[in-house]
């Protein structure tokens, strides 16, 4: 696929803004907006990817048979060895996960370890370089016996009070299948005895198959969504298809939450095992994962959206679910959700595209929608993106894990295997997105344009300099394109330097916008926030 690539020369220092279709590889990052990194010891079946303050890209997965490990890379994909030990922190219990990290940029990794022939919820922390946290529980590590059997934690989440919440699996010995459950954790590794009942919530979502929650959210509110997937009613008929989405609302005491579902709980029979969620900026929350069709057992990427008191929003998707196919097998997983700023939203995993020697072969899988649930045909191929790291077919890569930088480009995490007889590799990608825009400045790096200050409270100066009489003209949009203020309409301006005052008024509402500048030389584009 080649790049559609649109450059416009602008102003006086001949700087070039780049505007990349959406969905391509970002050259900037690695060899061709790949990296692939072999670490002894790495699984990289369970990545996840996280960024620090300072853009530092952290992976981690499981280190050897049982332990925790995080690498570190910077922005631009190069390994980082001056973290932890010899460039990896790692613990020598458990077996990773999920991972986040914490404002402070301590990372805390959870998943399970084994006490006997039971496994017990195990979470550890690191340092922001990567070292055992010494402050947290007992030289870094914490293990919680949830329940009388096996207890596994699949995600975790940081509350604005640096609180930890970790919610995974907990075996009932009455039904014989798995509980959501979830704890508490103070900033010490310490249970929280004030969450729940002693610091634990333990829930039976469904009887009829095993629990399994895979997400935690933490909403701006302080409320805690759980999600997953389990099976409301028995598959009388046996066709796999008796299960779905399960959700669950707690307040932030962990009491269920009476105003959210069935008494804060909701369980749908839409046959979509539920890997990932995400949080929008008006309540609503979507589920991300695999439509598994019943009989002939193939999966397809699938999405669906919930209003903030539990019910299906029925004007996303096809009544409340987008499903994708890919040109592959038919076997396809999210297992990553993100928003951008402009609301798309932005699905990653893996998607089958060999059958080699028995076995499915994958690539990472990439997808966009609009906030209506539907493709974004503008971004990679119609709307979808499959990405592998080598050429050859019995080579499988799959991301895991993903998320939206803050330079705005996508990244996904995830493992490249190449047979049995090879090492398993760390593989990271990095995309376009439709807001991604880049300038060259090749003769000076002073801006071009610029605006201050910004955050914008009402008054505001934009600064720019012409190399050639031009006709100016200054507009603002919102996220969708819509324009909201005309602030110059071609207005002829000499050779020189300006400062334009411009005036936010109070018809410009607190919010995400685009400032643009155009002129018969081009457009630039640069985003402002009004507060």
């Amino acid at each position: 696929m080649k790049a559609r690539l649109i450059i416009l020369s602008f102003i006086l220092n001949s700087s070039i803004i780049l505007f990349a279709q959406p969905g391509l590889l970002d050259s900037t990052f690695g060899v061709n907006g790949k990296v692939t990194e072999y670490v002894p010891d790495y699984g990289g079946y369970s990545a996840k990817v996280c960024i620090q303050t300072d853009n530092k890209i952290v992976v981690g997965s499981n280190f050897g048979n049982h332990g925790f490990s995080v690498i570190r890379f910077t922005a631009d994909g190069e390994r980082d060895n001056i973290f932890g030990i010899n460039g990896i922190g790692y613990f020598e219990l458990g077996a990773f996960n999920a991972m986040v990290i914490q404002p402070d940029d301590k990372i805390v990794c959870v998943g399970y370890t084994f006490v006997g022939n039971t496994t017990d919820f195990a979470v550890g922390r690191f340092t922001s370089e990567g070292l055992a946290d010494p402050t947290f529980g007992t030289n870094g590590f914490v293990t919680t016996s949830m329940g009388p059997a096996n207890d596994n934690d699949w995600c975790v989440a940081i509350q604005p009070d640096m609180k930890i919440i970790v919610a995974g699996t907990c075996y009932n010995s009455v039904t014989q299948k798995d509980d959501f459950a979830a704890i508490r954790y103070l900033p010490n590794g310490n249970i929280d005895s004030t969450f729940g009942s002693n610091g634990k919530v333990i829930l039976s979502v469904g009887n009829y198959c095993y629990d399994f929650c895979s997400s935690v959210l933490i909403q701006p509110d302080g409320k805690i969504v759980l999600s997953g997937s389990s099976c409301p009613v028995p598959d009388t008929l046996l066709t796999g298809n008796n299960g779905g989405s399960s959700l669950v609302r707690l307040n932030a005491d962990g009491t269920l939450d009476p105003s959210f579902g069935n008494g804060g709980i909701v369980v749908t029979t839409n046959g979509i095992g539920s890997c990932a969620s995400a949080n929008q900026v008006d309540g609503k929350i979507i589920l991300g994962g695999a439509y598994s069709h019943p009989v002939i057992w193939t999966k397809d990427f699938a999405l669906t959206r919930y209003n903030s008191d539990g019910t299906i929003d029925s004007t996303f998707g096809n009544n409340g679910i987008t499903l994708t196919v890919f040109d592959s097998l038919n076997t396809a997983i999210i297992f990553s959700l993100s928003i951008q700023t402009n609301g798309k939203i932005i699905a990653g995993g893996d998607a089958a595209i060999h059958y080699v020697n028995g076995d499915n072969q994958y690539a990472f899988a990439l997808t966009c929608y609009d906030q209506d649930g539907l493709l974004d045909t503008t971004f990679g191929n119609k709307g979808k993106v499959l990405t592998t790291f080598s050429s050859e077919p019995e080579n499988s890569d799959g991301a895991y894990s993903g998320l939206i930088q803050r330079n705005n480009r996508i990244l996904l995490a995830g493992y490249h295997y190449m047979g049995i007889l090879y090492p398993t590799y760390i593989a990271l990608a990095s995309y376009t997105t439709d807001l991604s825009v880049g300038i060259i400045t090749p003769y000076s790096k002073e801006t071009s344009f610029l605006i201050y200050p910004n955050p914008i409270h009402e008054y505001v100066t934009c600064k720019f300099e012409l190399s050639k009489p031009d006709a100016i003209s200054i507009s603002l949009y919102d996220l969708h394109g819509k324009k909201i203020k005309q602030f110059l309409s071609n207005v002829h301006r000499s050779i020189g330097q300006y400062e334009e005052p411009l005036r936010f008024d109070g018809s410009i509402q607190s919010g995400l916008y685009i400032l643009t500048i155009e002129s018969g030389s081009g457009r630039y584009n640069i985003k402002v926030t009004k507060y």
